[in-house]
């Protein structure tokens, strides 16, 4: 099937089945990038699920409105970074097409081909950043998160942790092909991946004692 470039429409428009069917086909975009910023955001969802449902008969109401309100805008950014990553991989592929003919033609697309791999690692990386922030959110609502609700609470850790972990799997990948910068960008979410799994192990521990 073919794809609608992700400039001329909103990915937060399109359906889940629309998406998936997207996701399924032969061509470039949407792709994993993509999908670990739609996973992350889905976990925040059923964090703000948790708060809602809790709501006064919290055991810390005001550490649970916090997270509800913090949930809600971390949910929309991801949603957001879905969008871009389609974006920073179609300039990539456009990128890698230029001519490389000549030497000034050869020193052109590379110097393009450098400036999008920038932001296909950029992108993933701010999706990490955003679902380690994510994670810690999470450990009022598992804390003080309705008992009845404590399943979802433990769905959202383990899908944000497993976004979390593919979206340093990409920011790796684009980084090792870059020629200046790639080894603090891969620094970087080295960070974030050891403390995304440590918070991540922690909130399961918390919502499966409860």
């Amino acid at each position: 099937m073919s794809k609608v470039d992700p400039a001329q429409r909103s990915g937060t428009s399109r359906t889940i089945s629309q998406y998936a069917s997207e996701l399924a086909s032969d061509a470039p975009t949407p792709g994993g990038g993509s999908a670990v910023a739609i996973v992350a955001s889905l976990a925040a969802s059923l964090g703000e699920m948790v708060c809602r449902f809790t709501g006064a008969s919290a055991d810390s109401n005001e550490e649970i409105n916090t997270a509800l309100a913090r949930l809600g805008d971390l949910r929309t950014k991801l949603l957001t970074l879905s969008e871009e990553d389609e974006r920073a991989y179609l300039s990539y592929a456009r990128a890698a097409r230029m001519a490389k003919d000549s030497e000034a033609a050869k020193s052109i697309r590379r110097a393009a081909l450098d400036a999008a791999l920038r932001e296909a690692a950029a992108v993933p990386l701010s999706v990490a950043e955003l679902t380690s922030e994510l994670l810690d959110c999470l450990i009022p609502v598992a804390s003080f998160g309705n008992k009845l609700l404590i399943s979802d609470a433990e769905v959202a850790a383990l899908l944000a942790e497993a976004a979390l972990r593919g979206a340093i799997a990409n920011v790796k990948v684009n980084a090792r092909l870059m020629k200046q910068g790639g080894e603090a960008l891969i620094a970087r979410a080295n960070d974030l991946e050891q403390r995304g799994r440590a918070t991540a192990g922690n909130l399961l521990e918390i919502a499966r004692a409860r």
